[in-house]
């Protein structure tokens, strides 16, 4: 999988530098390379997908004084079904950050790479300002009517700064306690004497536990009881990270293993919120809220990603929805609609695969003249549309399956 920049903000130095009219100032990339990339994303096959990220850069050293940017990255099925990522815009946003202003450059970059109607789902993070910037965008797109599925996988959570939120959360719960971790490990890192007097002491002393140093010096020393309610929250934490990492990984698709991370997450919530300690139902409950908040309508595609998997297909989501949800008509409801919007995916795709067959193949008049000779003639063709309709009022015999229907029946991969 590559990934090239194809545009870079004009405090570069170098290019063509202009500004849209939305105030976004961009630089253009040479002529030839954003000419190739543009048709390679112009003959990707089916939609493509967007990814929005923000960056804050400090300017003159002055910690007040931060300039953003927005990174687009595109990702496509390319002509030989390899999947693509090319970064298709990199500008700076001037404030404020609102979602109009947001959306208008996104707009913008997808008009001027001529790929607005080929979007089918932006990923996100959960700022406010985003949630009204794809509210914005749904309604462009709907104007056009290039809004795939009635808008129904066209926004994307980022899954990772989801988990991020829950975990800042659960922390503000013992804040007080990783403030004295944090000032301990300040406070010996300071000095260099310091921290060689402490790892000596440590030594001399057989310690494997250097905890147990104390200094009279130092005010911020945690109590065992605050050490103890650290290694619980780090033993806690630890399925976190590891969806975290998953999440994050870019060598790799990581849309189909999604589902199993947090079905692994939410049941290792409920069980926490019965905990013997007290502090750890607390966190445990807060989380939960969040996670609540934020996959109480699940990320469609991310079930639909899982169901692709021939490992996975639909016994993953029987599985887990019922302890995701867990309300058993919830669970179905949901179920249901995965289902519903993978015929629905599969409809449309293959219309578009029809379409393209058909434009390679005679011209509709001859298509249409060989029909009819075929027949036996223009009244012979409407004598067999009467037949086809009349059978299929009495005809109940079961029609051919799609190749989705298939798919779904036959058995895992193992």
């Amino acid at each position: 999988m590559s990934s090239d920049f194809v545009s870079s903000p004009i405090e570069n130095g170098t290019g063509n530098q202009n500004q849209n009219h939305s105030g976004f100032h961009t630089q253009e990339a040479p002529i030839a390379n954003e000419t190739i990339r543009k048709r390679d994303i112009d003959q990707s096959t089916g939609s493509t997908s967007l990814v929005v990220q923000y960056i804050a850069k400090k300017v003159r050293k002055k910690k007040a004084n931060l300039k953003g940017y927005m990174t687009i990255t595109a990702h496509y099925v390319d002509p030989n079904w390899k999947l693509q990522k090319r970064v298709i815009n990199f500008c700076h946003i001037p404030p404020p950050h609102t979602g109009l202003m947001i959306s208008d450059a996104i707009f913008s970059c997808l008009n001027a790479w001529g790929i607005e109607n080929k979007i089918s789902n932006i990923t996100l993070d959960n700022a406010s300002s985003n949630d009204s910037a794809v509210r914005h965008l749904k309604d462009s797109f709907s104007l056009k009517g290039n809004l795939y599925f009635g808008g129904k996988i066209f926004h994307v959570r980022c899954c990772a700064h989801v988990l991020n939120l829950m975990v800042q959360d659960g922390l503000g719960m013992i804040g007080d306690v990783i403030s004295n971790v944090r000032d301990s490990v300040k406070y010996l890192k300071g000095s260099p004497s310091r921290l060689h007097r402490f790892n000596e002491i440590a030594r001399q002393c057989q310690l494997s536990n250097v905890k147990k140093l104390m200094d009279p010096l130092f005010h911020s020393m945690p109590s065992e009881d605050d050490w103890e309610k650290i290694v619980k929250v780090i033993r806690f934490l630890e399925v976190f990270h590891e969806a975290t990492t998953i999440f994050s990984g870019y060598e790799y698709p990581t849309s189909n293993i999604f589902l199993p991370e947090i079905w692994k997450i939410k049941e290792l919530l409920l069980s926490t919120c019965v905990d013997d300690s007290e502090f750890m139902r607390n966190m445990a409950m807060k989380m939960k809220v969040n996670f609540d908040k934020y996959w109480s309508e699940y990320n469609l595609l991310m079930a639909i990603a899982s169901v692709l998997d021939l490992r996975y297909k639909m016994y993953l989501i029987h599985l887990c929805f019922p302890k995701i949800y867990l309300i058993d008509v919830e669970a179905k409801r949901n179920a249901d609609l995965v289902v519903k919007t993978l015929h629905e995916l599969y409809t449309h795709y293959a219309a578009n695969h029809c379409k393209g067959q058909s434009s390679g193949s005679l011209p509709a008049t001859s298509c249409v003249a060989s029909a009819v000779q075929l027949t036996g003639g223009l009244n012979m063709t409407k004598n067999i549309a009467e037949f086809n309709s009349w059978a299929q009022g009495i005809d109940h015999v079961s029609p051919l399956k799609s190749d989705i229907d298939v798919y779904l029946e036959e058995g895992r991969y193992i």
